[in-house]
């Protein structure tokens, strides 16, 4: 490689001054600045309430009676 080359610098000034000095870019709101604006964030779903349940004894089959099976004779061992 010769020297030349290794003394040749881009011609991004800005670029090279902000190298030298360790400086963050400008924001993208301020104009002039070549820093692209930040894409807008998807916004969070919000969770639905669920609905309170019906008070106890709202229900017709709440009150109704219960129906049990007759128990059965067990069969006799032989």
């Amino acid at each position: 490689m010769s020297k030349r080359d290794l003394l040749k610098l881009p011609d991004d000034l800005e670029g090279n001054l902000r190298a030298l000095l360790h400086t963050p870019p400008p924001p993208h709101d301020i104009p002039g600045s070549r820093k692209a604006a930040p894409k807008p964030k998807p916004k969070k779903k919000q969770r639905k309430r669920y609905a309170k349940p019906a008070p106890t004894g709202t229900y017709a089959y709440e009150s109704a009676p219960v129906v049990t099976r007759k128990k059965r004779k067990a069969a006799r061992k032989r």
